[in-house]
């Protein structure tokens, strides 16, 4: 039994299912002992099928091509009927690390079976047809830069049978190799090329994939922990925000939100920011609830018509109140009630303590044991897994009677004036009583905080940034259309939204508006947080989610790469309102045209590499030729006779030490090939000591090729001889 399976060559074979096996450890750890026994089965058919093919010689590569293309084909259908109900396409998923992406067995088994027609043939050829030591190491170092890209931990069992496989094969190999058929300047240079491009292919290739660091080398990054980072990095509310924080992506998806339309999404506010460092930190209204505060309580939104029509009716009722701020309400009619939106959260996978909600929301329906930031953000005490969040849009907020409040009234006048319509509201119905009640609580949260939300001569916001703010708002009267103002700056002004420029040591808020005006979300929403401060608008730093991508349901898939800043202003008679300073990276095509002229640059350097590793193949031994040509007949004649007659030698594989007489009888010998006329012109030169004339060079040069023509068919046909041989012996063992 032990000696049939010897007989089998099996050495080649389980050296290909091992590597095909080390391969799909990496696709599919958690099914390695079928994905081992499905390489074993494959590469002994595919061997079996290709020894056939070889013996049908050009019948049987013309019927594999067939069937290559045929098994391409199918595939290709494959993955076209597979991609649909996955939530990544085939080739981002194919160079996205493995250990952020959530199992597919379809991929898996498109991986599976292209790897598997790749490294069958490429083993049989160079193993069983013409041995390439290079070649099939650089075979066995396929499963090892594979897992080396991504820096994950390579199984010990496979670290410890793919080297050995290796020697098995080198053993195996030689072992049936003729003595006399040593490694070859042209098989040196063939398993070269073929190490570049498979290097090239591995290495090279651009990569979409997640990256814990942009700025170091991805050969560094260690995908293991950058799930768990990226976990831990959303699920708690840090103490401070750095612009790095940004670049650490991720195509992994962590929520899917049903909602009307797209929105921007926060889960965490920064009040503080350092420009020493150009990072925000935490202020007290920043923190988690300590539990004190009960939802009912929290200073959530109220419905912006409620409000109008609370105040318009408190107002027309005692028009002293009004005439106390100098507000004329000729003209305003009540508004029709807003009809509160609604967005669903549902968490994938992971569990967060922390919800996503709009900026103007009012009521969230599934957490059970939820609270409320100072600032505005949704926390649970325990986990928050799908949820419903009322809000009300941007354009509900801007009331008629808001706007006009915003143009007529200041902070401290829209307190009061919130506070008079409370006390003087007793006649109004509950609900617009409540309404005035908690938007006179918003205010009054708001006005405790103002010292950190709106100091326009803090440390922090620099002079360069209020000179700046300064100019843009000109005169402009209400703290609506100052903001606006500040957020239209910069679609205009020469800014780039550019996630490949990396800030120098020094760079913040007030270089990125003066000078570099190139960034990310967290520069642009830095920069107008500062100028809203310093024309006197509170305002903070909002870090959270946009939402840009939709599934065949309809619904908004958030992935880690959709993390986004923007900031929330508080505008007198409206409350928080979103604003998003941030130019879209459709709009910004400087950057987007820079990176796609390096890919350009990249593919064309590939490109002509390859064409000319092509042209060199095919057109090398006559460009040496040519050049030999030409050296001959620009050379003396003794010289040239002299030139000749080495390049036979070399030609004809025989050693320098042997005398003109002996080269002569060899080459009758062994290659029925003549060169009397080179010897005659030798021994006249250098026994007779008699010159040469340059005329006799062309004849001698003649000869020289039939000669060469002649050597190069024998030792062409004894290599038909020797596979031959070597195709006999095999069948024999079979």
């Amino acid at each position: 039994m032990v000696k049939r399976l010897l007989r089998l060559d099996w050495v080649p074979v389980v050296f290909a299912a091992l590597i095909l096996t080390g391969i799909m450890s990496y696709y599919a750890g958690h099914y390695l002992p079928l994905a081992a026994v499905g390489s074993l089965v494959v590469m002994l058919v595919q061997f079996r099928v290709l020894d056939w093919i070889h013996k049908m010689r050009w019948r049987g590569w013309l019927i594999y091509l067939a069937g290559l293309i045929l098994s391409l084909f199918l595939i290709s259908q494959l993955i076209q009927l597979v991609e649909p109900s996955q939530q990544v396409e085939f080739f981002i998923w194919v160079l996205t690390p493995q250990s952020v992406l959530d199992f597919s067995g379809s991929y898996t088994l498109v991986m599976f079976l292209l790897f598997g027609i790749f490294i069958g043939f490429c083993v049989h050829f160079f193993t069983r047809i013409q041995y390439r030591v290079l070649v099939t190491f650089v075979l066995m170092m396929f499963p090892f830069l594979l897992f080396g890209r991504e820096g994950d931990p390579m199984p010990v069992w496979l670290m410890l049978l793919l080297p050995a496989a290796y020697f098995a094969v080198m053993i195996y190999c030689r072992n049936r190799r003729p003595s006399s058929d040593a490694p070859k300047p042209a098989e040196i240079c063939s398993g070269t090329i073929f190490l570049w491009i498979a290097l090239a292919a591995v290495l090279i290739l651009p990569k979409p994939a997640v990256q814990a660091d942009r700025q170091l080398i991805e050969s560094l990054l260690n995908f293991d922990s950058l799930t768990d980072f990226l976990m831990e990095r959303i699920n708690e509310f840090t103490d401070s925000s750095h612009v790095d924080g940004f670049y650490q992506n991720s195509s992994k998806i962590m929520f899917y939100v049903q909602a009307q339309e797209p929105l921007n999404l926060k889960f965490k506010t920064f009040t503080l920011y350092d420009p020493a460092t150009d990072t925000w930190k935490a202020g007290k209204q920043d923190q988690k609830p300590d539990g004190t505060i009960s939802p009912a309580e929290d200073p959530v939104n109220v419905d912006p018509a409620l409000l109008s029509n609370a105040l318009l009716h408190v107002l027309t009722a005692d028009p002293s109140i009004g005439a106390r701020y100098g507000l004329d309400l000729t003209g305003f009619s009540e508004q029709p009630r807003t009809t509160a939106r609604a967005c669903t959260v549902y968490a994938e996978k992971a569990q967060y303590n922390f919800g996503l909600t709009p900026t103007c929301w009012s009521i969230c329906y599934g957490a059970n044991n939820s609270s409320v930031t100072r600032s505005g953000v949704l926390y649970d005490n325990s986990v928050m897994r799908s949820y419903r969040v009322q809000y009300y849009g941007q354009q509900d907020q801007l009331t008629e009677l808001a706007v006009y409040l915003n143009r007529t009234l200041d902070q401290e006048q829209w307190k009061q004036l919130l506070r008079h319509a409370w006390f003087g509201a007793s006649d109004l119905p509950a609900e617009e009583r409540e309404a005035l009640k908690r938007a006179y609580r918003i205010v009054r949260y708001s006005r405790l905080l103002t010292d950190d939300y709106m100091a326009a001569d803090a440390p922090e916001i620099p002079e360069g940034v209020k000179a700046l703010a300064q100019s843009i708002v000109g005169d402009a009267q209400s703290d609506l259309e100052k903001a606006q103002l500040l957020e239209q700056y910069f679609w205009h002004n020469g800014f780039v939204y550019d996630k490949t420029y990396y800030k120098s040591p020094g760079e913040n808020a007030e270089t990125f508006l003066t000078s570099t005006r190139r960034g990310i979300c967290f520069d642009f929403a830095t920069s107008y947080v500062l100028m809203c401060r310093a024309v006197g608008i509170p305002a903070r730093y909002v870090e959270g989610y946009s939402m840009n991508e939709t599934d065949q349901k309809g619904m908004f898939v958030i992935r880690g790469d959709d993390a986004h800043a923007f900031a929330e202003v508080y505008l007198t008679g409206i409350g928080w309102y979103s604003m998003d300073p941030t130019i879209s990276a459709g709009d910004t095509s400087d950057g987007l045209q820079v990176d796609s002229l390096v890919r350009f640059i990249g593919l064309m350097v590939l490109g002509g590499f390859a064409l000319a590793v092509l042209l060199w193949w095919l057109l090398h031994r006559r460009i040496a030729e040519a050049w030999f040509r030409w050296r001959v007949f620009r050379t003396a004649p003794e010289q040239a006779a002299s030139l000749l007659m080495a390049r036979i030698k070399k030609q004809a594989q025989l050693s320098d030490g042997c005398t003109a007489e002996e080269l002569s009888r060899q080459l009758q010998v062994q290659y029925q090939a003549g060169c009397d006329r080179i010897l005659a012109a030798l021994e006249q030169c250098i026994y007779a000591q008699r010159p040469m004339e340059g005329a006799a060079v062309p004849g001698l040069y003649v000869e020289y090729t039939l000669a060469r023509d002649r050597i190069t068919q024998v030792q062409r046909e004894a290599r038909k001889k020797r596979r031959k041989r070597k195709k006999g012996d095999s069948m024999e063992l079979a």
